[in-house]
């Protein structure tokens, strides 16, 4: 299945930062996403390999960083799907902001 390719536009809105906007990497995703003390989550530049069937390394390419693309999930908070490897996780925004921003309460675990 080939996905589409991101347009220009939506590749250089990755690249507009807000005024005061700061971000932080996500909680076991570091390197791969981040997340804005605006609530926008960022997908980072990565590096792509195309494997042939031997195992050799055919073709690489980098993808650009993009904004993530928000959806309301049932109870119509805003969520995010995060891929590592080939599992996704479907994440609300809210607690990626609390867990990059609001500082830890003493003896809280998570």
């Amino acid at each position: 299945m080939q996905l589409p390719r991101r347009t220009a536009e939506q590749v250089d809105s990755a690249r507009i930062n807000m005024p005061g906007e700061k971000w932080a990497d996500i909680e076991g995703y570091e390197g791969i996403y981040e997340v804005s003390s605006l609530g926008r989550v960022k997908h980072l530049q990565t590096t792509v390999l195309t494997i042939s069937s031997r195992g050799d390394v055919i073709d690489t390419r980098k993808t650009e960083p993009y904004i993530v693309k928000q959806c309301d999930n049932a109870q119509h908070y805003k969520v995010v799907g995060l891929v590592k490897g080939h599992s996704v996780n479907s994440i609300a925004v809210h607690r990626l902001l609390a867990q990059a921003f609001l500082p830890k309460l003493p003896g809280q675990t998570e």
